[in-house]
């Protein structure tokens, strides 16, 4: 049993290493383990009643205490998992969703009306904002920097 769990340890342990400090050809093979990873953790996290934080999610993929790994080490490996997330609901694979510090799998027709109701209000700062920029321009506040 010790054998096993320090075999796995180390195992964990390199494949924190090469994603951290890739290498071109192993950064395929890595990321399918994440994917295949994210497949097997999100089976049990259906719905929002069943969630699971970041820091689990993290902890869970990865198999390594978040605060473990060095800030920008992990920084950069929740945005390979983010953007993992990100692919896989953009190809209709796994659609997933960020609901502040929880994520799941979209279940309800509920959960579905509150996650169209979040992408309604980003639209609308994001138009706001292409306003804001016309502004800018129009009026010249460049000038002033």
């Amino acid at each position: 049993m010790t054998e096993q769990t320090q075999i796995r340890k180390k195992k964990r342990k390199q494949l924190l290493i090469r994603l951290a400090n890739p290498q071109e050809s192993e950064i395929h093979r890595d990321i399918n383990e994440i994917v295949k990873k994210i497949f097997e953790i999100f089976r049990y996290h259906i719905g929002k009643a069943n969630a699971i934080n970041s820091y689990d999610l993290f902890k869970e993929i990865l198999s390594v205490e978040p605060e473990e790994v060095e800030l920008f080490q992990r920084s950069y490996l929740w945005n390979v998992i983010k953007m993992l997330l990100a692919k896989m609901r953009t190809n209709g694979e796994l659609f997933t969703v960020n609901d502040g510090k929880n994520y799941y799998v979209l279940q309800t027709h509920e959960e579905a009306k509150k996650f169209k109701t979040k992408c309604n209000a980003l639209i609308k700062a994001f138009k706001g904002m292409k306003k804001k920029a016309d502004r800018w321009v129009y009026e010249e506040k460049w000038r002033n920097i």
